[in-house]
C-alpha cells in the first residue's frame, strides 16, 4: 500500500507481481487522503467566510462542518477501511454538493458538482454517471418547480463534457494500469530469468574453480612424476655405467689373454697346442670379444635416451661371420646322438651394418 511496493515485489524472491486491483487500490487511497485535504482546506475556508455573511446561513454552514467532518474521517481511515472510505467519502460529498443546491439559491452553487464528478469516477465504479445523473436530476427538479432559475442547458452541456472527460480519464486510468500491470510481470518473468541464469553462471564458475584445482594439481603431480623420471634416468645411467665398468675389465682381462694365446702361442715357450685347445682359446677370444661388444651396446642406448642413437656402419663379410656363429653355437653340441653342421656359401655378400 505504499510507493515502494513495486521495488518490493521484485525485491523479495518468494512474491508475485501484485495484479492490477491493488495498484488501483494504492492509487484511491492516495486519491482519498489528497482528495480529503483538499476539501477540509476548501470546506473550511468556505465556513469561514459564511461566518461573515448577514444573515448567518446556518444551514449551509452545517453543510460545509459536516463535509470537513467527513473529510477528516476519510482521511483518517483511508488505509484500514479502503472500501467503505471511498463510498462514504464519494456519498458524502455527492449529498452534501445536493444540499447546498437546495438550501443555496446562487446560480453557480450546481457548478462544485463537477469536480464530484470528477472524483466520483476514480473512487467508484461508473461513479461520473451516478453522480452526473444525481446532480442532473435535483437541478431538473428545482428548475421545473421553480425554485430556481439555473441556466439549465448551460449546465447540461457542461455536465455532458465533465462526465465524458471523466469517463476517458478513468479510461486512461485503467489502460495505464493494465500496461502498468504487464511491464511488472514482464518484468519479474525477467528477473526470474535472470536469477536463473546467475545460478547457472554461479555454477558454471564454481565447477571452472573445481577445473582449475584439478588442472593445478596434475601440473604438480606432473613435475612430481617428471623428477621421479628424471632420477630414475640418472639411476639408470649410473647402473649401466656401473655395470659396465665392472664387466669390462675382466672380459677386456679374457680377451686380451685370449688374443695372446691364440695369435701368439710361442710367447709361452716349449708348450704344445693341440688343435682342440686352440679352437677352445679361439671361441673364448671371440666370446669375450661378442661381450665387450654387446656392453658397448648397452652403453650406447643408455646413450641414445639422452642425445640420440648414433649407427656406427661398418663392412661386413657375411660368411665369416656366419661362419664364427656357426663355430660358437657347435660347443653347444658335444652329444654324439645330436649332430650340427652347417651349409655356407662362400660367395655371400659384404654387408654394410652396425
Amino acid at each position: 500500500m505504499n510507493k515502494f511496493s513495486f521495488t518490493e515485489s521484485l525485491s523479495s524472491p518468494s512474491s508475485q507481481p501484485r495484479n492490477i486491483s491493488d495498484h488501483l487500490l494504492d492509487f484511491r487511497i492516495d486519491i482519498i487522503r489528497r482528495a480529503s485535504l483538499a476539501i477540509l482546506l476548501v470546506a473550511g475556508g468556505a465556513a469561514w467566510m459564511v461566518m461573515s455573511l448577514n444573515p448567518f446561513p446556518a444551514l449551509a454552514f452545517l453543510i460545509l462542518l459536516i463535509l470537513m467532518a467527513i473529510a477528516a474521517v476519510a482521511r483518517q481511515n483511508a488505509e484500514d477501511h479502503p472500501r467503505l472510505t471511498r463510498y462514504g467519502l464519494f456519498g458524502g460529498l455527492l449529498l452534501g454538493a445536493l444540499a447546498l443546491m437546495i438550501v443555496n439559491l446562487e446560480t453557480w452553487i450546481p457548478f462544485i458538482a463537477l469536480p464530484i464528478i470528477f472524483l466520483g469516477s476514480i473512487l467508484v465504479r461508473r461513479g461520473e454517471f451516478i453522480s452526473g445523473a444525481s446532480v442532473m436530476a435535483v437541478v431538473a427538479i428545482l428548475v421545473w418547480l421553480n425554485w430556481r432559475s439555473y441556466p439549465l442547458l448551460a449546465f447540461a452541456v457542461s455536465l455532458l463534457l465533465t462526465i465524458s472527460i471523466a469517463w476517458v480519464v478513468t479510461f486512461m486510468l485503467n489502460t495505464s494500469l493494465s500496461w502498468y500491470q504487464a511491464t511488472l510481470e514482464q518484468a519479474a518473468n525477467l528477473l526470474a530469468e535472470t536469477r536463473q541464469h546467475r545460478g547457472e553462471l554461479s555454477k558454471a564458475l564454481k565447477n571452472l574453480t573445481l577445473a582449475n584445482d584439478l588442472q593445478r594439481r596434475t601440473e604438480k603431480e606432473l613435475i612430481l612424476a617428471r623428477k621421479s623420471a628424471e632420477e630414475a634416468r640418472v639411476l639408470k645411467e649410473k647402473f649401466a655405467a656401473k655395470v659396465s665398468h665392472e664387466l669390462r675389465t675382466p672380459l677386456a682381462l679374457i680377451a686380451g689373454f685370449s688374443d695372446v694365446m691364440y695369435n701368439s702361442p710361442e710367447i709361452y715357450g716349449d708348450v704344445t697346442w693341440s688343435p682342440l685347445m686352440r679352437r677352445d682359446i679361439s671361441q673364448v677370444y671371440h666370446n669375450s670379444t661378442h661381450l665387450l661388444a654387446m656392453i658397448d651396446d648397452i652403453l650406447n642406448l643408455s646413450r641414445f635416451e639422452m642425445t640420440g642413437f648414433t649407427i656406427s656402419l661398418e663392412n661386413v663379410n657375411l660368411t665369416e661371420m656366419l661362419v664364427e656363429t656357426a663355430a660358437i653355437a657347435s660347443d653347444l653340441f658335444l652329444n654324439p646322438e645330436v649332430h650340427f653342421w652347417t651349409a655356407i656359401p662362400a660367395d655371400l655378400p659384404v654387408l654394410r651394418i652396425d
